[in-house]
């Protein structure tokens, strides 16, 4: 079992005396971070890469992330599981400065940048012991560079990466403009608050009873039920692209089929399919299932937070609804707008905020969610054009997520995003489980499935 502590009492302060609290959702991804620790894998680690037409200004750069390091502390801290009264927070080291690790790689080829992501993550450390932001910039020898983020879930969600990107280009010049500073409370509470006890109390019970469907049996994967390997995972990654015309072709096929552009919906379901296609023959699992995070409102707060501040919907189908691939991407939809309807990421939040001194329930959630819950771990971030064109001296050429949680029972993620008009597919995978040739072949069968006829 995973040996955790009690939460933070919760409150408006999140930051007081040289420490910032966890809010109970960053306290529910610390304990998925454990439980794929304790079993090989390097945590909850998220990348994004800023692909450059040339070189970028390492000095700019650094004195950005400087900069951004003093306004903001908590991103050279250190997570201390407890203090007295039994509650994790992270612990500010004043006058400690994140590094910009700068590698120059052997390749021109784009495989030598994923190649060198994947080396990063997989040596993702523990936030205990390390800045949970990591910084690294990529020189190719073509004379163009690769900006590589990686951070730690457990500090903030992907939605922060973007105005983290922002802000390291505003504070790069000499002279930068004033920075956008914000001192916010615990979010999730604030959100919770908003709606009376008993709605909140309704729609908790509600998402314990619905998890407690979709999680019943084990969901397909691409992989046969074994026992887990022993010793550390080295995680690999493979990247696809659709180009714009495609992407564009795909978008109008969604809304005359939905109603509106819900690409992530069709995304899933082609994976459903692809799992379904090149899983283990005579799988005797009948059902595919996938979280989905849903972004909590921001409520006049500043874009760079440093919390998570999403909430979460499972969705599931059975393998006789992968047959026909709109049909599938349909009810996938459906059953998305009816969770939303009946205010499961709202249930979601409250469950995480009533179980956060009872962490024991949230061990039993988690474990069960890490070895039997999921087909897959899958984001799909839309747009990153508020990026901008741009980035330390450099023009942008593209921009994408790599990582994300795996655990042995899954051992992939699917991550999605489009930037430039064209959509990036990355996954990402234990080498160790998934051979490359068959993760290269989801990848292909995915794309495919989604532009096919």
């Amino acid at each position: 079992m995973i040996v955790h502590v009690s939460a933070c009492q919760h409150g408006p302060e999140l930051v007081k005396d040289g420490a910032q609290c966890l809010n109970p959702i960053d306290r529910s991804i610390r304990c998925i971070d454990l439980v794929a620790r304790q079993l090989g894998y390097p945590g909850i680690g998220t990348q994004m890469l800023v692909w450059l037409e040339g070189r970028a200004d390492a000095a700019a750069l650094r004195r950005a992330i400087a900069r951004l390091g003093n306004y903001y502390p908590v991103m050279t801290s250190r997570l201390i599981e407890t203090d007295r009264q039994g509650r994790p927070y992270w612990r500010f080291r004043p006058g400690a400065a994140c590094r910009l690790a700068e590698t120059r790689l052997p390749s021109d080829d784009p495989q030598a940048v994923l190649e060198r992501a994947a080396d990063i993550l997989s040596a993702g450390p523990d936030p205990t012991a390390a800045d949970p932001l990591d910084f690294h910039l990529l020189h190719r020898p073509d004379g163009k560079d690769v900006f590589l983020l990686q951070y730690n879930h457990v500090l903030m969600d992907n939605r922060a990466a973007v105005p983290l990107l922002r802000e390291i280009e505003r504070l790069s010049p000499r002279r930068p403009a004033a920075p956008l500073l914000s001192e916010p409370g615990d979010l999730v509470w604030e959100h919770l608050r908003q709606f009376p006890r008993e709605r909140r109390r309704e729609v908790a019970q509600a998402a314990a009873e619905l998890q407690t469907r979709v999680f019943r049996g084990r969901a397909a994967t691409l992989l046969p039920i074994a026992p887990p390997p022993t010793g550390p995972a080295r995680l690999e990654i493979v990247s696809r692209r659709l180009d714009a015309r495609s992407s564009s072709v795909l978008r109008g096929r969604i809304v005359a089929l939905c109603g509106f552009p819900c690409i992530s919906m069709a995304v899933l379901g082609s994976a459903f399919r692809a799992i379904d296609r090149l899983g283990p023959p005579d799988d005797s699992r009948q059902h595919f299932a996938a979280g989905i995070g849903i972004p909590i409102p921001a409520n006049g707060q500043a874009a760079l937070v440093f919390q998570n501040v999403t909430s979460a919907i499972s969705l599931r189908v059975g393998r006789e609804d992968l047959l026909h691939r709109d049909r599938l991407t349909r009810l996938l939809s459906d059953q998305l707008r009816q969770r939303l309807a009946d205010g499961v990421d709202l249930g979601i939040l409250g469950m995480a905020a009533a179980f956060s001194r009872r962490y024991r329930y949230v061990e039993w959630a988690v474990w069960h969610l890490v070895h039997y819950a999921y087909s897959l771990w899958f984001g799909y971030f839309g747009s990153l054009e508020a990026v901008g064109k741009s980035f330390c001296g450099s023009a942008i050429e593209d921009l994408f997520h790599t990582g994300g949680p795996i655990w042995p029972s899954i051992a992939l993620s699917l991550l999605v995003n489009q930037y430039g008009g064209h959509l990036n597919f990355q996954a990402t995978y234990d080498a160790r489980l998934i051979p490359p040739p068959l993760a290269e072949a989801f990848l292909d069968f995915l794309l495919a499935d989604l532009i096919a006829e």
